[in-house]
C-alpha cells in the first residue's frame, strides 16, 4: 500500500506546528520499556515525529535511532541533537517502517507512539516482521495504538463501530482491539503486559498499550 497522502498530510502538519500528537498529555510515557532495558540499550524510535521521545530516552541514559518516512522531520530531529547535547547518542533516519535499513538483531528494545494506527491492514504483517527482525532475542517492543474503547474521534465513534476503520486529511486510521494486536504479533513476539490508557484530552481518547518480548527461538532472516 502506498502512503503518499499520509505523508503529504504529516509534512504539512510539522511545517505548520499542527502535529498535535507530538504532545499528546500520556502519563508515564514508555515507562513500562525503561524499566525493562538496561541503561545504554539501544532503541529503536518508530515514527520518531519531532524526536521528543527520543530525546527522552537519550535524558534517561539510552541510545536511540528514530526512523520517520517524512524527511523534512528527520533532518530537523538530526540538527537538534547537537542543541540537546546529544551527538553520537542518537541520531534519526528517513525511513519507511515497513522496510527498516538497519541490521538484524541490533536494538534492545524498539518502540511505536501512534504510527502502526496508520498502516492498512495488508501492511501489517510486514510491519510486525520487521519489527520482529530487528530486535535482538530477549528484546522489548512497546505498542502505543488507538483503542477501540474511543467514543469519539473528530465525529466518528471508534468504540461503536463495526471494524474501527476511518479515514481523515487522507489518513487512515485503525482503532485497534487487544485481541487484534495479539493476533498480529502472534508466533512473533509474547505479550508481557496490554493495558488501554487515556491521554485525558477533552475528546476522551483511548489508547492501547502492549508490551512485547521477542523469544530467543525466532529466526533472525529478514523476509523476501
Amino acid at each position: 500500500m502506498k502512503y503518499h497522502e499520509h505523508k503529504k498530510y504529516f509534512e504539512t502538519a510539522y511545517k505548520t506546528g499542527s502535529d498535535a500528537w507530538t504532545h499528546l498529555p500520556m502519563e508515564d510515557r514508555g515507562l513500562k520499556l525503561k524499566e525493562e532495558l538496561p541503561k545504554g540499550g539501544l532503541i529503536l524510535d518508530i515514527g520518531s515525529g519531532r524526536g521528543i521521545f527520543a530525546k527522552n530516552l537519550a535524558e534517561a541514559g539510552f541510545k536511540v535511532i528514530g526512523i520517520d518516512f517524512e524527511g523534512g522531520i528527520v533532518n530537523s530531529a538530526n540538527k537538534e541533537v547537537k542543541n540537546w547535547g546529544f551527538e553520537g547518542k542518537m541520531k534519526f533516519i528517513e525511513s519507511s517502517a515497513l522496510d527498516i535499513p538497519l541490521t538484524d538483531a541490533s536494538f534492545d528494545g524498539a518502540c511505536d507512539f501512534g504510527l502502526f494506527e496508520n498502516l492498512h491492514k495488508e501492511d501489517w504483517a510486514q510491519y510486525a516482521n520487521e519489527v520482529t527482525r530487528v530486535l535482538k532475542p530477549g528484546g522489548f517492543y512497546l505498542s502505543v495504538v488507538s483503542s477501540r474503547e474511543t467514543p469519539n474521534f473528530f465525529g466518528f465513534s471508534p468504540k461503536n463501530s463495526v471494524d474501527g476503520e476511518v479515514e481523515k486529511y487522507g489518513v487512515h486510521y485503525h482503532f485497534f482491539e487487544k485481541e487484534e494486536m495479539q493476533a498480529i504479533f502472534a508466533g512473533k513476539l509474547q505479550i508481557i503486559s496490554q493495558q488501554t490508557i487515556s491521554a485525558k484530552n477533552k475528546e476522551e481518547r483511548y489508547y492501547l498499550e502492549t508490551l512485547f518480548k521477542k523469544p530467543f527461538d525466532i529466526p533472525q532472516s529478514k523476509p523476501l
